[in-house]
């Protein structure tokens, strides 16, 4: 017996078992790759998702600049030595976080800079083109406006609905709508016009 060295005896049952285990071993590969490809697909899904939400806010941040530029020039269109007024740069900001900027552009009606003359000229042409701070998406709104020169209008406010004026404010002039006028609050603080 010198010099034989044992060997294994491959049994059936010892067969089936390594089988068994390749198997399962196979099944917890299987499973984990599942398990992974579900996992990336609602990553994907939520990264998606933010980013869709993310451009909307852009959207309306963006819509909602380009407005205040809107809005501004009608300010500026109010006062005095208006008859001129041009346009600016407007930056909008929240709490001093800069959140973006509109350029306002005024124009007469035939496309010529104020002052204006002739038949529309009382009519002005803004145009506001608005981009957020961060990059993102740019929006531009268009209107025309008819003004009054200056002492022209008897009104300070002027609605094509209804007028409501809560209690405690008081209106130095005239107030004119197509609706309703609704002066609101207690006797002890009524609204005046």
């Amino acid at each position: 017996m010198r010099g034989r060295t044992p060997t294994k005896a491959s049994s059936p049952a010892a067969a089936s078992l390594q089988g068994a285990a390749g198997s399962v071993m196979m099944y917890i590969l299987l499973m984990m790759g599942l398990i992974t490809v579900i996992t990336l697909g609602v990553m994907r899904f939520i990264a998606a998702d933010l980013s869709a939400g993310i451009r909307q806010l852009q959207a309306v941040r963006v819509f909602n600049i380009a407005e205040a530029g809107i809005h501004y020039a009608l300010g500026r269109l109010q006062q005095p030595g208006a008859a001129g007024y041009r346009g600016e740069t407007v930056t909008v900001a929240a709490g001093g976080t800069l959140l973006g900027s509109a350029v306002v552009t005024v124009y007469c009606l035939d496309g010529q800079p104020p002052p204006c003359s002739g038949a529309t000229a009382a009519f002005r042409r803004i145009v506001s083109v608005a981009t957020l701070a961060v990059p993102g998406p740019r929006r531009t709104l268009v209107v025309t406006v008819e003004g009054f020169p200056e002492g022209v209008s008897p009104y300070v406010i002027c609605a094509y609905t209804s007028v409501t004026v809560n209690q405690g404010i008081t209106i130095y002039g005239d107030v004119a709508a197509d609706g309703s006028i609704s002066l609101l609050g207690p006797a002890s603080s009524p609204a005046r016009v």
